[in-house]
């Protein structure tokens, strides 16, 4: 199995998938879940935990950021992955480092749990 791959399981009637980040199992969970804003375009990153604090949505087409737009280096806390594609989260700038993706649907809602807080620099889709 490649590093940063998920691992896809069914747990009753919810499909789950386990991202190993740096050792370190993360859960990310499909997006059916109220908590989610409706009107996210694409993956929505959030400063807070629970989707919550200063959002910033890739939209629909595809981006590279080599390094994430001015006050959003090392701030994400949650994510949610609404668009069509994998989105690649790299600890460093210029998409390097340590790094793991997210299937669309899938989201995380406290990085901090998987100590991925305020770490993520840089994004690939």
């Amino acid at each position: 199995m490649k590093k940063g791959r998920p691992i896809r399981a069914m747990v009753g009637a919810i499909s789950l998938a386990v991202v190993v980040m740096n050792g370190i199992q993360m859960l990310a969970v499909p997006s059916a879940n109220a908590a989610f804003p409706s009107s996210c375009s694409g993956t929505c990153n959030f400063k807070d935990k629970d989707f919550g604090g200063a959002r910033l949505d890739t939209g629909m087409s595809c981006v590279v950021w080599l390094s994430f737009p001015s006050g959003w280096n090392d701030q994400i806390t949650s994510f949610w992955n609404n668009g069509l594609t994998v989105d690649y989260y790299y600890e460093d700038i210029n998409l390097v480092g340590k790094y793991f993706y997210l299937d669309p649907g899938f989201s995380n809602s406290n990085l901090a749990q998987a100590g991925w807080n305020d770490r993520i620099s840089s994004l690939k889709q």
